[in-house]
């Protein structure tokens, strides 16, 4: 069903969406690349350790999926209410969520949380830009560019590997759908030579169905009641031309006087 998430592509998500946050745990431990509070990344990492236990547990993904980002999504607004210089930081953020989402979710889910989200960034900034006003940034360029880099990274490996799982896959797929089909043609020549054997038997029945009714049709003719050999001898020649398909049927007997054979009775008389 479209709606069905396959548990390895869901397992790969939770690990994406678990090196990413550790990544942004990292990067803001080392480098002060978000100013977030200390529990923020640890929150959404422990989140998505839930999320793995749950779905160990037998909790199905497409209920686990929009509780997640549910969860995501109100960490991010609760940050932005809180500390509002943080916003440009959760944009960034919000930002990547769909991204994560094409691992595991079809498009019409994508377009929607898609939707969602931007209609947070939207709705955030036009109550920012109303209640908290201008804010100052103060970046360091090296230390943003390393973050970035990192990030990047990250982003790019965990992509690339997917992909490359994800054409891995299709060929394995492909290879299969190849094997059944060569398995079907097989299959159906097999059918179709069954088929062919089916006939030949049928018409061999039919033939000595017809055989045996003729044998009973002499058994039961008169001439040969009686002892008419003359015109058992024509009925039979006649029946069995009849029958066979042949062109020409004919009687011999055999004379021990000149030690040889003579024809007695052909049908038809005249040859074509």
């Amino acid at each position: 069903a479209e709606n069905d998430i396959h548990p390895f592509y869901y397992r790969f998500f939770l690990i994406l969406s678990s090196g990413i946050f550790v990544l942004g745990l990292f990067l803001d431990l080392t480098l002060n690349f978000s100013l977030a509070p200390n529990w923020f990344f640890p929150v959404l990492i422990a989140t998505q350790l839930l999320q793995f236990i749950l779905f160990s547990r037998g909790v199905e993904a497409k209920i686990l999926v929009p509780v997640n980002i549910i969860i995501i999504l109100g960490l991010m607004q609760f940050m932005i209410l809180q500390l509002p210089f943080m916003f440009h930081i959760m944009v960034y953020w919000l930002g990547i969520i769909p991204i994560m989402l094409a691992v595991i979710a079809p498009a019409r889910q994508i377009g929607l949380w898609g939707a969602i989200v931007a209609v947070m960034i939207a709705g955030n900034g036009y109550y920012l830009s109303k209640t908290a006003g201008t804010y100052q940034l103060e970046m360091v360029p090296g230390n943003f560019a390393v973050a970035g880099l990192f990030f990047f990274a990250a982003v790019f490996t965990a992509s690339f590997f997917f992909k490359y799982l994800q054409e891995k896959n299709s060929r394995k797929l492909k290879e299969q759908n190849d094997q059944l089909l060569s398995l079907k043609e097989e299959i159906e020549q097999q059918h179709n030579m069954l088929h062919r054997q089916h006939g030949q038997i049928q018409q061999q029945r039919n033939k000595l169905e017809s055989y045996i009714k003729i044998l009973i049709q002499f058994s039961q003719d008169r001439s040969v009641i009686e002892g008419d050999l003359p015109a058992a001898i024509r009925n039979i020649c006649q029946e069995v031309n009849i029958n066979l398909g042949v062109t020409r049927v004919s009687y011999w007997d055999y004379e021990y006087d000149q030690d040889s054979i003579r024809a007695k009775y052909f049908y038809p008389e005249i040859y074509p």
